[in-house]
């Protein structure tokens, strides 16, 4: 993988600005079950008052990305998400996990949130994965995401017509949105 960055401006390395909600399918979950958690996972966020973006990730699974004023330090968020992926896999223990364990992810989805952590890192937009025809992780509108994993299923080769087409930028307002987790800690 060429890029991976970590979710802190160098400028505030210590409290991160970005949070990542990696949803990882077991082999036998389909591409449709994904966006589906997606689309659960962006109306849970909401909830709390939370804008999220999603992403390819140019393997199997989507990343929720939720831009945060830099406010907090890298326990406090990695301690929300945690709480937060707890919820989702209590709200739907048939369809979200939140342990690592491999044994037990059979026919549902890893919500990772242990990319929100110091010196933890994630596929950063635009950037190839180190796999057969170098998939690329790539933003996408929320109105783009389908059922149709070939709908967003791109690569070096055909990323340069998705870009030639693209309207507008998916994630125009990511750097703009200055929310807060209003957190009472």
């Amino acid at each position: 993988d060429l890029i991976h960055p970590w979710g802190s401006l160098i400028t505030s390395l210590e409290t991160p600005d970005i949070i990542i909600i990696d949803l990882d399918p077991a082999p036998d979950v389909t591409w449709k079950e994904v966006v589906t958690a997606a689309f659960d996972i962006k109306e849970e966020l909401a909830q709390l008052k939370l804008i999220s973006f999603v992403k390819t990730t140019g393997g199997k699974g989507l990343h929720v990305v939720i831009p945060i004023q830099p406010e907090y330090e890298w326990g406090v968020i990695k301690n929300f998400t945690h709480v937060f992926v707890e919820y989702l896999e209590k709200r739907k223990p048939a369809q979200y996990i939140s342990k690592m364990t491999k044994s037990k992810r059979g026919g549902k989805i890893f919500v990772d949130y242990l990319r929100n952590q110091r010196s933890a890192t994630g596929i950063g937009t635009y950037s190839t994965r180190s796999r057969i025809h170098a998939p690329v992780s790539v933003p996408l509108e929320w109105d783009e995401l389908t059922h149709s994993r070939e709908d967003t299923d791109f690569n070096i080769k055909t990323l340069p017509n998705r870009l030639e087409h693209l309207k507008r930028d998916p994630w125009r307002d990511f750097w703009k949105i200055k929310q807060s987790l209003n957190l009472k800690i």
